[in-house]
Parts: C-alpha cells; sequence; structure tokens
C-alpha cells in the first residue's frame, strides 16, 4: 500500500485522492496480516508537521509495517 502526499499538500492512497481523517480508515481496509506494508512517500517541500501527522495515523494501525521512501538527489 503506498501513501503519497503531493507537493500541494494532497493525500493519495494508491495514487486516489482520500482526506486525513479516512485515512486509517482506508489502510486498515488494504492490509491485513499478510500484506501490512505502507510505503509513504512525501514531497519535499510540505510540512514536517504534516508529515507526523500522516506518520501518527498510519503508527496507531496496529501489526502495520511502515516505510518512508526517499530518493536521492541526481
Amino acid at each position: 500500500v503506498y501513501v503519497s502526499i503531493d507537493k500541494s499538500g494532497t493525500l493519495f492512497i494508491n495514487k486516489l485522492r482520500i482526506e486525513l481523517q479516512d485515512l486509517k480508515g482506508k489502510v486498515i481496509n488494504l492490509t491485513n496480516k499478510n500484506k501490512n506494508l505502507v510505503v509513504l512517500n512525501a514531497d519535499k517541500n510540505i510540512s514536517h508537521g504534516y508529515v507526523i501527522s500522516v506518520l501518527d495515523v498510519l503508527r496507531s494501525i496496529d501489526g502495520l509495517k511502515l516505510a518512508i521512501s526517499t530518493k536521492s538527489k541526481d
């Protein structure tokens, strides 16, 4: 499952736009004990506070494994 935040602060799950208040329920519906990895991608210009808010929601889901995707500078 991929959670992304674009440069305008819009939140997506697997390229489908969602609202922050819907994030936990949507992730729970898409994951289970065998498929429990969520990868978070965020635009570098998004505020640290918003990214932490998203992380806090994701960390509140029992059994979820979380990865943060980074891109190296060319």
